[in-house]
């Protein structure tokens, strides 16, 4: 149950820790079987939808190339309410992410260490949630390096 586990996983900073941490090699189990599928080996462009790519130590899965879809906060309520969260449960989980700055920060030192990567940002102020048409306009999208 989706709802219950986020319930406790945002409410707890240690008990989302031990998930992110929990789920850590089967996501790089599954993101390695999807590259590797016969459809996929000769593209030379995999998109990874992932909300925490940054925070999970992960860009340099992706080569430090990294477009970030933002979206303004009166929508990511619209959208959390729409989910059925209330506006305690809304405040404790965007409390418990990363804000954009932040998420922006970490790749720009990733791609500095590594002397690799590139950072894109993209503003989706449509009502859209599914983030397909924005992977389809990228050359709407203004880098940041």
């Amino acid at each position: 149950n989706r709802k219950k586990l986020g319930d406790l996983v945002f409410n707890d900073p240690d008990a989302l820790n031990t998930l992110n941490a929990m789920m850590r090699i089967p996501i790089l189990t599954r993101i390695r079987k999807e590259m590797a599928l016969e459809d996929n080996k000769h593209k030379s462009t995999v998109i990874l939808d992932g909300a925490i790519i940054a925070e999970a130590n992960l860009l340099t899965i992706v080569n430090n190339n990294v477009i970030v879809v933002d979206a303004p906060l009166s929508q990511q309520l619209e959208r959390l309410k729409r989910r059925g969260l209330d506006d305690t449960q809304i405040q404790t989980r965007l409390k418990s992410q990363l804000n954009t700055k932040c998420k922006i920060e970490l790749i720009e030192r990733s791609i500095a260490k590594h002397n690799y990567g590139k950072l894109f940002y993209h503003l989706n102020d449509s009502n859209e949630t599914d983030t397909t048409q924005s992977f389809a306009n990228l050359g709407s999208f203004v880098s940041y390096n």
